[in-house]
């Protein structure tokens, strides 16, 4: 289904709509979030619909690991490797550039305004569809409320019905020296 939204959640979130209940969609532990599963897409699709939504996130705009260590950042330094890889191809065909330079600082910094305007886009959207954004860590307390500490301190929030989207993080392999500067994870590897 396109961009996570399967039959079954539509469904589950028409009944939600139908009884007139609270979705809250929100992050465990500081985990982060991937945006493009059916985390947001069903935040705002239950928004849509007219449910209170509520999307708790430990970051300022809610995006997650896809927007913000994984998949854009990846594909941003991809999309730069393919531009030098096809003016290299040209040369095959009367175009030849000059051996490319690459200024590590400056390709850094486009990686993260292409985060910054896709992360930005989804605080607008979620402005938008009345999606009350929390930034902070959440932990369930009870069935129906999780606990947030935010840079103000704890908040309750309550739901009848909750999403919850876990992110990624790296494993740490047992007996691997994890804290030797040589040995980098995915999120290290994109922050060089």
């Amino acid at each position: 289904a396109q961009g996570g939204v399967t039959p079954d959640l539509v469904s589950a979130i028409d009944t939600a709509v139908a009884d007139g209940i609270k979705v809250i969609n929100f992050s465990v532990g500081g985990a982060a979030r991937n945006p493009w599963t059916s985390d947001d897409a069903a935040a705002f699709l239950a928004a849509d619909l007219g449910l209170q939504v509520t999307i708790i996130d430990p970051e300022a705009n809610p995006g997650g690991v896809c927007l913000y260590r994984g998949c854009i950042p990846s594909k941003a330094l991809l999309h730069a490797a393919k531009v030098i890889d096809e003016a290299e191809a040209m040369a095959a065909h009367g175009v030849v550039f000059g051996e490319p330079t690459i200024d590590a600082e400056k390709l850094r910094d486009w990686k993260n305004e292409v985060i910054g305007k896709l992360t930005g886009g989804l605080s607008t959207m979620a402005k938008q569809r009345k999606v009350e954004v929390v930034t902070g860590v959440a932990r369930f307390i009870d069935p129906n409320h999780v606990e947030v500490q935010t840079a103000d301190g704890l908040t309750r929030v309550e739901f009848e019905h909750c999403i919850i989207a876990c992110g990624s993080s790296p494993v740490k392999i047992p007996g691997f020296p994890n804290d030797d500067p040589r040995l980098i994870d995915s999120t290290g590897a994109l922050a060089l």
